[in-house]
Parts: C-alpha cells; structure tokens; sequence
C-alpha cells in the first residue's frame, strides 16, 4: 500500500503549509527504504517522511519542536543537571534528530530484529 498525500497530512497537520511536491518526494524516498512491514508499513514511511521533511526545516512550530532534540542538561548559574536516561542511546544518531525519526525507529526494530529463538 503506499501512503497518500491526503493520508500524511492528516496524520501529521503541522505539515499542512509544506507544498505537496515536497510531501510526495518524502513519501516516495521513505517507501523505497522501507520493506514489507505488514500492517506497520504505512505508519513507519509516514513517520520517516515526516522526519525527512522536519529535517529539511518544513512544518510549522510543531514539527521544528519534535525536530530538536531531548533535552538532557540543564544548568542554571553554578549547577548542572544530567537526566540520566533523557535519550535513548539505542536509536541510531541518524533518527535521533527526530521525534518522527524516533517514532521511525521504534518500528524498525520490530521488522529490523524480529523475535528470537532461544
């Protein structure tokens, strides 16, 4: 199944001023990376085009938000504060920028893994 234009912007509305020949070539570059997911495979091109088009700078103040990444130190005057656990070292640099490239990951490995036999 592909994913639709129409689809897309229904799921992910801060796209909604992005210009369709811009979402349609995040939609085709996202389904030639992803295989056959089953049911998933629509949610996971969907979340990796949104990521391909957050990292362009596209949306609105949404998806620049889920652009940035977690924060994870926080000082003020002399102290500082490292959440232990604020990212996850697991996701790979490259979805990590995202939160739609997070989202991305989290189905990947289901697909990417699958369940082992012990």
């Amino acid at each position: 199944m592909t994913v639709s234009l129409s689809s897309f912007r229904t799921r992910f509305p801060e796209f909604s001023a992005t210009a369709d020949g811009l979402i349609t070539i995040a939609l085709e570059d996202a389904e030639a990376q992803v295989g056959d997911w089953g049911a998933n495979r629509d949610r996971a091109v969907s979340f990796l085009a949104a990521h391909y088009l957050a990292e362009r700078g596209e949306g609105n103040e949404v998806a620049q938000a889920a652009a940035s990444s977690p924060v994870d130190t926080v000082k003020v005057g002399d102290v500082m504060t490292k959440f232990q656990g604020a990212t996850d070292s697991s996701v790979s640099h490259a979805w990590a920028g995202t939160l739609y490239g997070r989202r991305f990951f989290e189905i990947a490995r289901v697909y990417s893994f699958g369940a082992a036999v012990i």
